[in-house]
């Protein structure tokens, strides 16, 4: 009995020891569990709100972008319509049989000369009843107003390139390569009509000069239109995904 006692007394104190280290077992591990079930709510309160900050940022992006495009494709199509007046319009004032008074009013009205130009107009009133010194005053305001022209187009160029710089980072890369293809026909251009502007204007003799560079100035002039277009179309499709995106967004 006293045998059996023990026996029963061992048991009894190894299942009390058995108990405890089970009770401490299970405590320690309701208190990891605790623990990983609050790094799991902090988890997923930071992916929530970086869910939610993505969300807004690219909310902005698309408002942004929305913004951005409709506005490069307005200077590149606005430019465009500009360089297509420069590129056509060679007319001459038709002043020829008017006195030197009203020639030159009308020359000042119709923007061929300053009115605070003094050296002209005293040239106008000085020449005017000369028929050859008529010609060439006519000509040389045509050539004078032409090349204002397109240095102001020249300016506002610049202006537009200065915009698309400090919006580049808001466009893909399709639209970036597209408007440098763009801006460099356009520079081209430049370059070449003012080789030809005194010609156009004093008839001279064309030779195989002029004729190459009226050549390559008319295929920068058709490159420019058909790039706008293309620019166009890409600028469609990339709105059209980024609405198409934020569509999913929402969904999800």
């Amino acid at each position: 009995m006293n045998l059996l006692g023990s026996a029963s007394i061992i048991v009894s104190i190894i299942n009390y020891r058995n108990n405890r280290k089970l009770e401490a077992f299970k405590n320690e591990n309701n208190k990891e569990l605790e623990l990983f079930k609050q790094e799991i709510a902090i988890l997923t309160e930071k992916n929530k709100a970086l869910n939610q900050k993505l969300m807004h940022d690219f909310s902005l992006y698309r408002t942004k972008k929305h913004e951005i495009y409709p506005e490069v494709y307005k200077n590149v199509a606005t430019s465009l319509h500009k360089l297509k007046i420069i590129h056509n319009d060679w007319e001459r004032p038709n002043v020829v049989h008017l006195s030197a008074e009203d020639a030159l009013r009308s020359l000042i009205n119709l923007g061929y000369i300053d009115s605070e130009d003094k050296k002209m107009i005293s040239s106008i009133n000085n020449q005017w009843e000369n028929d050859e010194s008529k010609s060439d005053l006519i000509n040389e305001v045509c050539v004078r107003k032409k090349f204002i022209e397109i240095l102001n187009f020249g300016h506002e160029l610049k202006e537009s390139y200065f915009y698309f710089c400090s919006v580049e980072l808001f466009l893909s890369e399709h639209i970036v390569t597209k408007l440098y293809e763009i801006f460099g026909a356009r520079h081209r251009y430049l370059d070449l009509i003012q080789q030809i502007i005194p010609s156009r204007y004093n008839d001279f003799d064309t030779n195989e000069i002029y004729s190459a560079i009226e050549e390559e100035l008319s295929r920068y002039f058709k490159e420019i239109i058909v790039e706008t277009s293309r620019l166009k179309g890409l600028i469609r499709e990339e709105l059209s995904i980024a609405d198409y995106m934020e569509e999913i967004s929402v969904t999800n």
